[in-house]
């Protein structure tokens, strides 16, 4: 299944270019708004929703009427003449059954436009998100910067007073300035990570989400949720499904005769104003290439259900996956909050105090210190990867999640 592409390369290249000119606060929810609001692919999809409706009326196509006229000797020398009105038509259940087929169509392209939808608010919540680790990421790292501002200074006084060696000065200034080169990364992931969210919302429009939404996104999914009901492809595939049954219906009803109905008048030997009625009935005598298009659709609808229970099959491992990824996350999580996290904090604060009174020397202290941003790093991490988990059971169990 083919979905909108969501990223346009001129127009990143554009938004690269063009100067910000203002700032605005977006929620998640509101992201998604903008973006469904804006996106070009969605947009025609909804004028092709409108076009498809249009035609629907098309289901009633009577065949043209016949007005036919013939002069010259019908009956002896006379010159005479017979005008005829003729009207064919199918049978109603033919017409009944393409009105229906079109309006499933109609449904098909909305559907459509769900997975469209669905996709589209999964890639903006997906970034909005790395946008949050890339700002949360860079806080810590500053932190980290104004600790290792705060060893340099006590290291520059314990070298000044002889307590230590020029290399421990000279360790934690350079240790002071790949801090400095990894903010100043952050600070780039940051700033692509706004281009890219620019193009997800196609606006040049300079962004600011919420930076004080939680890095951990809530998990709103109830097991209980029937994913067959709510997961835009499953739609699609149904609907699809629909769309060949009525296709198949539609092709049999068309083997029933056609009808015709009409009216002549004519003239004998010049006498005028004869008037008589005519019909007929159109006999499907050689219908092989019927049978043919009807054997097609029950072969199309074989292929839409096969195509939906595999997909069933495949979401349901997908969730199975994504659930056991989920919950091993929010262990780590829960070890970090309860036991890591605490540690950590402790840990920092009682280098800096004893490196800072001469109790223990620079080595010992980067090490503690270094050991404190790995577990600080690593909870931003998996608090990151956690939602990414949730906001893909989200796309399948709840697209309407924001």
């Amino acid at each position: 299944m083919q979905t909108s592409k969501i990223f346009i390369v001129p127009f990143l290249a554009l938004l690269c270019i063009l100067p910000l000119p203002s700032f605005s606060q977006l929620s998640v929810s509101q992201a998604i708004e903008m973006a469904t609001k804006n996106n070009g692919n969605l947009k025609t999809t909804q004028l092709e929703i409108v076009g498809q409706r249009a035609l629907v009326p098309a289901a009633y196509d009577i065949p043209r009427a016949g007005l036919d006229l013939q002069l010259g000797q019908t009956q002896s020398r006379p010159l005479d003449y017979t005008l005829g009105f003729i009207q064919p038509f199918a049978s109603r259940a033919v017409y009944k059954s393409q009105e229906k087929l079109l309006q499933s169509q109609v449904g098909l392209i909305e559907k459509r436009l769900g997975l469209e939808q669905n996709e589209l608010a999964y890639r903006v919540k997906e970034q909005y998100y790395q946008i949050l680790f890339q700002y949360k990421l860079k806080n810590l790292l500053t932190r980290q910067d104004s600790l290792y501002q705060t060893a340099a200074k006590a290291a520059r006084v314990r070298y000044q007073t002889g307590e230590t060696n020029k290399l421990e000065a000279m360790s934690i200034e350079t240790q002071l300035r790949e801090i400095q080169n990894r903010i100043a990364a952050s600070q780039a992931d940051l700033n692509m990570g706004y281009r890219n969210l620019q193009a997800l919302l196609f606006t040049a429009e300079s962004l600011q989400i919420d930076t004080t939404t939680a890095l951990k996104r809530n998990i709103s999914i109830l097991r209980s949720v029937d994913y067959e009901k709510t997961n835009p492809l499953i739609e699609v595939l149904k609907q699809q499904g629909e769309v060949n049954s009525n296709l198949t219906e539609t092709e049999k009803q068309r083997q029933k005769p056609d009808w015709r109905l009409g009216i002549a008048n004519q003239s004998v030997t010049k006498e005028y104003g004869y008037t008589f009625l005519q019909g007929g009935i159109g006999i499907p005598i050689f219908n092989k290439a019927q049978k043919a298009r009807i054997e097609a659709a029950k072969i199309n609808q074989q292929v839409t259900e096969s195509q939906l229970q595999t997909t069933l099959k495949q979401l349901q491992v997908n969730l199975d996956i994504l659930e056991q990824q989920q919950q091993k996350y929010e262990k780590a999580l829960d070890y970090y909050e309860k036991s890591a996290l605490p540690q950590a904090d402790l840990l920092v604060s009682t280098a800096l105090k004893t490196f800072r009174a001469g109790d223990i020397e620079y080595v010992t202290f980067f090490q503690n210190v270094q050991q404190v941003a790995q577990i600080r790093e690593n909870y931003l991490a998996n608090q990151l990867n956690y939602s990414l988990i949730v906001i893909q059971i989200e796309k399948i169990m709840l697209p309407t999640t924001k």
